[in-house]
């Protein structure tokens, strides 16, 4: 009883597994915007459109049929990817498609 006085909703889940679950769709995200702007520059803005949202479609299924967490993990990773590679040229096509 004494141990739980001490215990706050901080800090409660002490797990590295938690903790990269959590953070690897952010840190795949900004990994993949570096590479999103070499794509984008050679191939155009299309081509990384096309494998954002094929990154993000599959680490969506990937998520869905997940059976273990890490399989959450590479779904999210692919999430990431997907999200890195729209953020780099999807504003620029709507702001030229913007009337």
């Amino acid at each position: 009883r004494v141990k739980a006085k001490h215990e706050t909703a901080y800090c409660k889940f002490d797990d590295q597994k938690l903790q990269l679950f959590t953070s690897s769709l952010y840190l795949a995200a900004l990994v993949a915007s570096f590479v999103a702007s070499v794509v984008t520059r050679k191939y155009g803005r299309k081509v990384s459109m096309f494998t954002g949202g094929l990154a993000f479609l599959t680490g969506a299924l990937i998520n869905a049929f997940a059976i273990n967490v890490t399989m959450l993990i590479i779904g999210r990773l692919l999430l990431g990817v997907g999200v890195g590679f729209a953020n780099q040229s999807t504003p620029v096509y709507l702001s030229e498609m913007a009337p």
